[in-house]
């Protein structure tokens, strides 16, 4: 693979047989991906927040019922 290094940035650089421009700092992929998998850890515990309430809703609808069921009995 064939690179240039791209003018007035001295962190990328652009491979001339795709010509996608690449970031060769480390640092900043290192600060990416700790950022993505923050990310990725904060989806999932809102999913799994998101899932407890509905089954807490459901939970407490279940509730609800039996109790209205209860009173119309009496």
């Amino acid at each position: 693979m064939d690179f240039a290094k791209v003018k007035n940035d001295s962190n990328l650089i652009r491979d001339l047989e795709s010509n996608a421009i690449l970031n060769t700092n480390s640092r900043d992929y290192e600060n990416y991906m700790r950022i993505k998998n923050r990310k990725e850890r904060e989806l999932k515990r809102m999913d799994s927040i998101e899932s407890e309430l509905n089954y807490v809703k459901n939970e407490i609808s279940e509730i609800k019922n039996l109790l209205i069921e209860l009173s119309n009995k009496k």
